[in-house]
């Protein structure tokens, strides 16, 4: 099973591959539900990805065909109740890929024990950290900017986009995944200010093509434009 499932040689962003292999998890579960003599009570698929459990939690089915036809498999194999999230470093599915050459496999170890909170009732068992907005469960508007570009919420918190981009294979990280920047925001205006200073008070083209390289600002141009008109040294240049 695990060796037919390698990542594929087209390029897929993390968040799809994660969302794969929640698949596979889902029909793995049915498999040994179907094949079980005894009886199971409670069923519970954990995974490390909040991207993957916010798509399988959220109430709107709004996603893109690639991400859309996946859900549809995932839910019609689980419920959104069995999906639980485990922090990384307790993750036995990452100890040969992320946890360095240290890792003991042992019979007492995690790879073969699970992760120490799997013997303690349910209500102790890790909590995903989620946004306010998924807290209670806040659609995002169809007028809003957001909409259209797929935002996705890496480890940290950060909202990202989750688009074309992400197909770019050898592009840095920041550049595949863009964090997205309120345009009204007191720190974008200082971050496009920062930008506009640093590359020697250039033409706009210049600035906005630095900015796209980590950040996604709606009306950029108008954003590096309004800089160059309230810069100082632009004003005496002129």
């Amino acid at each position: 099973m695990a060796r037919s499932k390698v990542a594929p040689v087209k390029y897929l962003s993390v968040p799809r591959m994660e969302l794969q292999a929640a698949l596979l998890g889902a029909r793995l579960m049915r498999t040994i539900i179907e094949c079980h003599t005894l009886p199971i009570n409670e069923r519970y698929i954990h995974t490390d990805s909040e991207v993957v459990l916010s798509w399988i939690r959220s109430p709107s089915r709004e996603f893109k065909q690639f991400v859309a036809c996946r859900i549809g498999k995932i839910l019609s194999l689980t419920e959104p109740t069995m999906w639980r999230h485990v922090p990384t470093k307790q993750n036995p599915a990452d100890c040969l890929t992320k946890w360095g050459k240290e890792t003991q496999l042992e019979t007492d170890s995690q790879w073969f024990k699970g992760p120490p909170f799997l013997y303690l009732p349910p209500s102790n068992w890790p909590i995903q950290k989620i946004l306010s907005g998924k807290k209670t469960e806040q659609n995002i508007p169809t007028t809003s900017v957001l909409h259209s570009l797929s935002p996705v919420s890496d480890t940290f918190g950060v909202i990202r986009i989750d688009g074309r981009t992400a197909n770019a294979e050898y592009a840095e990280y920041d550049a595949r995944y863009p964090i997205i920047l309120p345009k009204q925001h007191h720190i974008t205006r200082l971050l496009i200010e920062d930008y506009h200073s640093s590359l020697g008070h250039g033409n706009r083209e210049t600035v906005v093509n630095e900015v796209r390289q980590r950040f996604h600002v709606p009306s950029l141009r108008t954003l590096v434009d309004r800089a160059a008109r309230d810069c100082q040294r632009c004003k005496i240049a002129k």
